[in-house]
C-alpha cells in the first residue's frame, strides 16, 4: 500500500479544489509578496512548491493566518478571497506538528483533525507556538 504524505495530500486537495487557480494565486502572493496576475507567471512555478515556501515563511498557524490575511486586506475581492484563504489555512493546518493537547485547554476545530507533522522548518524550542489561533473568520462576509 503506497502512502502519501500530508504535503502531497494537502496539495493534491488543493489542487482539486473548484477554486484551485485563486488558491495558487493567493499562496503565490503569500511568498512572492506580489500580486500577480499573468497566468504564464504564475503557472511557471508548482502548487507544492509554493506551499512548501509558505509554510517556511511562516513557522506556526498564527504566522500562516496572518501572512494569508495581510495579503487578503489588500484586495479588491475581500470576501471571496477569505473564503480561499480559509481553505489553504485549514488545509496547510496538517502540516504543523502539534504536540497533545494539554488538559484544560480547548482547541479549535481544525486541531483536532489528525496532524500528520511534515517538518519542513521546526520552530526553536524556546518558540512559543499558539494553538488556538483565530482562523480568517466567514461570519463578517454575511
Amino acid at each position: 500500500m503506497e502512502t502519501i504524505s500530508s504535503l502531497d495530500a494537502v496539495t493534491k486537495h488543493l489542487e482539486q479544489h473548484e477554486s484551485s487557480k485563486r488558491i495558487k494565486k493567493l499562496i503565490y502572493s503569500a511568498c512572492k509578496n506580489t500580486w500577480e496576475n499573468d497566468e504564464e507567471t504564475i503557472d511557471r512555478f508548482k502548487l507544492q512548491d509554493l506551499i512548501q515556501e509558505l509554510f517556511r515563511f511562516n513557522p506556526t498557524t498564527n504566522n500562516l493566518n496572518y501572512s494569508l490575511s495581510e495579503v487578503v486586506k489588500t484586495l479588491n475581492k475581500q470576501a471571496e478571497y477569505a473564503i480561499i484563504a480559509n481553505v489553504i489555512f485549514h488545509q496547510m493546518q496538517k502540516l504543523y506538528i502539534t504536540p497533545e493537547e494539554p488538559t484544560g485547554i480547548l482547541l479549535n476545530k481544525s486541531h483536532q483533525e489528525e496532524s500528520t507533522g511534515l517538518l519542513l522548518n521546526q520552530p526553536r524550542k524556546d518558540e512559543q507556538i499558539f494553538y488556538n489561533s483565530e482562523p480568517i473568520s466567514l461570519n463578517s462576509i454575511d
